[in-house]
Protein backbone atom coordinates (compact mmCIF):
# COMPACT_ATOMS: atom_id res chain seq x y z
CA UNK A 1 0.00 0.00 0.00
CA UNK A 2 1.33 3.47 -0.93
CA UNK A 3 0.12 7.08 0.63
CA UNK A 4 -2.23 8.35 -2.41
CA UNK A 5 -0.60 11.59 -3.89
CA UNK A 6 -1.20 14.67 -1.92
CA UNK A 7 0.03 17.43 -3.92
CA UNK A 8 0.58 16.71 -7.97
CA UNK A 9 3.17 17.74 -9.42
CA UNK A 10 2.73 20.28 -12.46
CA UNK A 11 -1.57 19.44 -12.42
CA UNK A 12 -0.07 15.61 -13.01
CA UNK A 13 -2.44 12.86 -11.78
CA UNK A 14 -1.16 9.64 -9.93
CA UNK A 15 -2.35 5.36 -11.14
CA UNK A 16 -5.39 6.27 -8.84
CA UNK A 17 -6.41 9.29 -9.89
CA UNK A 18 -6.18 7.89 -13.44
CA UNK A 19 -8.31 4.52 -12.50
CA UNK A 20 -10.83 6.68 -11.05
CA UNK A 21 -11.29 8.38 -14.33
CA UNK A 22 -12.03 5.75 -15.94
CA UNK A 23 -14.14 4.25 -13.38
CA UNK A 24 -16.09 7.11 -12.93
CA UNK A 25 -15.34 8.41 -9.95
CA UNK A 26 -12.71 11.28 -11.44
CA UNK A 27 -13.89 13.98 -8.46
CA UNK A 28 -13.26 12.09 -5.59
CA UNK A 29 -10.02 12.36 -3.84
CA UNK A 30 -7.46 9.81 -4.02
CA UNK A 31 -7.56 9.06 -0.61
CA UNK A 32 -10.80 8.70 -0.34
CA UNK A 33 -10.74 6.05 -2.72
CA UNK A 34 -7.52 4.03 -1.17
CA UNK A 35 -9.27 4.28 1.98
CA UNK A 36 -12.92 2.76 0.98
CA UNK A 37 -11.21 0.05 -1.19
CA UNK A 38 -9.56 -0.98 1.97
CA UNK A 39 -11.93 -0.59 3.97
CA UNK A 40 -13.95 -3.23 2.01
CA UNK A 41 -11.23 -5.24 2.15
CA UNK A 42 -10.58 -5.16 5.76
CA UNK A 43 -14.55 -5.65 6.54
CA UNK A 44 -13.69 -7.60 9.81
CA UNK A 45 -11.31 -5.44 11.17
CA UNK A 46 -12.88 -3.77 14.24
CA UNK A 47 -10.82 -0.68 14.87
CA UNK A 48 -10.27 0.26 10.45
CA UNK A 49 -9.15 4.03 11.65
CA UNK A 50 -6.16 2.39 14.09
CA UNK A 51 -5.45 0.00 10.98
CA UNK A 52 -5.49 2.62 8.64
CA UNK A 53 -3.46 4.86 10.13
CA UNK A 54 -0.70 2.29 11.43
CA UNK A 55 -0.50 0.75 7.75
CA UNK A 56 0.07 4.54 6.10
CA UNK A 57 2.48 5.21 8.84
CA UNK A 58 4.82 1.90 8.62
CA UNK A 59 4.17 1.79 4.97
CA UNK A 60 3.29 -1.95 5.06
CA UNK A 61 -0.01 -3.89 5.95
CA UNK A 62 0.68 -5.93 8.77
CA UNK A 63 0.54 -9.64 8.84
CA UNK A 64 0.19 -10.04 4.73
CA UNK A 65 4.02 -11.74 3.98
CA UNK A 66 3.88 -14.39 2.17
CA UNK A 67 5.12 -17.67 3.66
CA UNK A 68 9.00 -18.54 2.92
CA UNK A 69 9.88 -20.89 0.81
CA UNK A 70 12.76 -23.40 0.37
CA UNK A 71 14.78 -23.96 -2.49
CA UNK A 72 17.13 -25.85 -3.89
CA UNK A 73 19.15 -26.80 -6.92
CA UNK A 74 18.10 -28.97 -9.23
CA UNK A 75 20.44 -31.83 -9.93
CA UNK A 76 23.37 -31.37 -12.65
CA UNK A 77 23.12 -27.86 -12.03
CA UNK A 78 27.04 -26.50 -13.10
CA UNK A 79 27.54 -29.61 -14.81
CA UNK A 80 27.35 -27.86 -18.58
CA UNK A 81 29.84 -24.96 -16.88
CA UNK A 82 32.72 -25.17 -19.50
CA UNK A 83 35.19 -25.32 -16.13
CA UNK A 84 33.77 -27.79 -15.31
CA UNK A 85 31.22 -29.71 -12.29
CA UNK A 86 31.68 -27.01 -9.75
CA UNK A 87 30.06 -27.47 -6.07
CA UNK A 88 27.82 -25.27 -5.10
CA UNK A 89 26.74 -22.14 -6.29
CA UNK A 90 27.69 -18.96 -5.16
CA UNK A 91 25.84 -15.85 -5.08
CA UNK A 92 27.69 -12.21 -4.48
CA UNK A 93 25.16 -9.15 -3.06
CA UNK A 94 27.10 -6.09 -3.90
CA UNK A 95 25.70 -2.33 -3.81
CA UNK A 96 24.21 -0.39 -6.11
CA UNK A 97 27.32 1.94 -7.99
CA UNK A 98 25.04 5.12 -7.53
CA UNK A 99 22.68 5.16 -4.83
CA UNK A 100 24.96 2.77 -2.65
CA UNK A 101 22.86 0.50 -0.08
CA UNK A 102 19.81 2.66 -0.70
CA UNK A 103 20.59 6.02 1.20
CA UNK A 104 21.30 8.17 -1.52
CA UNK A 105 18.12 6.85 -3.30
CA UNK A 106 16.37 10.49 -2.78
CA UNK A 107 19.19 11.88 -5.72
CA UNK A 108 17.22 11.43 -8.92
CA UNK A 109 21.05 12.46 -10.68
CA UNK A 110 22.33 9.52 -9.46
CA UNK A 111 19.68 7.35 -10.50
CA UNK A 112 20.19 8.28 -14.08
CA UNK A 113 23.56 6.80 -13.96
CA UNK A 114 24.09 4.38 -15.98
CA UNK A 115 25.28 1.38 -14.35
CA UNK A 116 28.81 -0.58 -15.45
CA UNK A 117 27.62 -3.91 -15.52
CA UNK A 118 27.95 -5.97 -19.27
CA UNK A 119 26.41 -9.28 -20.33
CA UNK A 120 29.75 -9.87 -22.34
CA UNK A 121 30.96 -13.12 -21.19
CA UNK A 122 33.96 -13.62 -19.30
CA UNK A 123 33.59 -10.18 -17.75
CA UNK A 124 32.93 -8.91 -14.54
CA UNK A 125 31.71 -5.91 -12.61
CA UNK A 126 34.76 -4.24 -10.43
CA UNK A 127 34.40 -4.11 -6.62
Amino acid sequence: MIQPLITPLYGGKSEIDFLALLTGQAGKPSHDIVREFWQAQQNGVQHFDAFWEKTLRDGVMADTAFPPKQVSLKSGIGAQSPAGPQQGLEIIFRPDPAIWDGRFANNGWLQELPKPLTNLPGTAWPC
